[in-house]
């Protein structure tokens, strides 16, 4: 088993090398003029850091050595400690530090340039700045296993841990409980929590396992996030009219979501349409409520369907009787619409979210 992670560490070390090779040899008015062995490691003071190769490039006037670090995670909370390790490097002159991962997120990016590094993935994305020299190549997508494993941990079965854990990232839980309050097995349960770690959101102790990096888990889920699907409808009623047709609600089959639960949560822009999220019995019921007409244009109710009744079994009540998804469910939501929407996902986290997980 040794033998055969040795092969693989070996094996990404050298596809990162000749990514980092590419993307030097790319960059108008720079010149790889070596690949460095060990000649240099008696001159400069940095062979304590591990680095797995290094190049000297010039930029007509100045010649630069770049150190490669390859690390087979593209996950920023699982990097952070190397990452301030490696800015330490830029102290010793004309050396300059990167980091050569799977894939670039937006977020690795921006965590390399604050420190002084650069980034460069395998799929051909990377940003390096020194110098009066300043590279980037973004676009490319992530690789399909990455993609596939987000795809997974985002599933709608999946998601019924994530939104506990995200309810109260604080909490910690025991397997078994996590797995009887998600309805999900026991086997199931570890499979998320082994995916979570690995990603770095995740931790283990003897108390349990709770989030540690909540907003990380949340910012890559709404970037994966797929917009419920949802119907237009018409109704008549309106004002209190409305509002006393919605009463007597026990949240099981529907809920305020949206714009609509974000009025409940953390109020800020007006919004003319009612949304709600219900399942089939609950669309039912709403249309015998509201005397609801399906309607192509000029609606002014928007139903989003729970098919799994996920959602609903994370609702929040937000007064007696009141009802709506929950505030990390009507980020996600709002976080993928229109720009008003998006304002009021922004206004709905700092006001509602960020205070909650303050000591994470």
């Amino acid at each position: 088993m040794k033998n055969d992670d040795s092969v693989k560490i070996l094996d990404f070390i050298g596809k990162a090398k000749e990514a980092l090779d590419k993307f030097l040899r790319q960059v108008p008015r720079l010149k790889v003029t070596s690949n460095l062995a060990l000649k240099l490691i008696s001159t400069i003071d940095y062979i304590d850091y591990g680095f797995d190769f290094s190049f000297e490039v010039t930029d007509k006037t100045t010649l630069w050595t770049i150190l490669g670090f390859a690390k087979n995670t593209s996950h920023p909370s699982r990097l952070i400690n190397a990452l301030l390790k490696f800015a330490n490097l830029s102290k010793l002159g004309k050396v300059y530090v990167v980091l050569v991962v799977p894939w670039m997120s937006e977020k690795l990016e921006s965590q390399c340039l604050a420190l002084g590094l650069g980034c460069v993935d395998l799929e051909g994305n990377g940003v390096l700045r020194f110098g009066n020299m300043f590279a980037r190549s973004t676009g490319k997508p992530p690789p399909k296993q990455e993609i596939q494993s987000l795809k997974s941990l985002f599933s709608s079965k999946a998601t019924r841990v994530l939104r506990i854990l995200l309810r109260d990232p604080k909490h910690f839980w025991r397997t078994q409980p996590l797995a009887d309050a998600a309805e999900i097995s026991l086997g199931y349960v570890h499979k998320i929590s082994i995916a979570l770690e690995e990603r770095g959101w995740l931790e283990k102790t003897r108390q349990g396992i709770r989030l540690s990096h909540p907003k990380d888990l949340l910012e890559t889920w709404q970037n994966s996030y797929t917009p419920l699907p949802r119907a237009m409808f018409y109704t008549l009623k309106h004002g209190k009219n409305l509002q006393e047709s919605l009463l007597g609600n026990d949240g099981q089959h529907w809920i305020y979501a949206g714009l609509s639960a974000s009025d409940w949560l953390a109020p800020l822009v007006r919004q003319p349409n009612l949304q709600i999220l219900a399942d089939e019995i609950g669309i039912a019921q709403l249309e015998t409520r509201l005397e609801l007409k399906p309607v192509s244009s000029g609606f002014n109710v928007v139903i989003f369907l729970d098919q799994e009744s996920n959602i609903l079994r994370d609702r929040f009540e937000v007064a007696s009787g009141i009802w709506t998804s929950s505030p990390v469910q009507t980020y996600l939501e709002l976080a993928n619409g229109n720009d008003r929407a998006q304002e009021a996902a922004q206004h709905l986290f700092k006001e509602r979210i960020a205070p909650a997980w303050e000591t994470i």
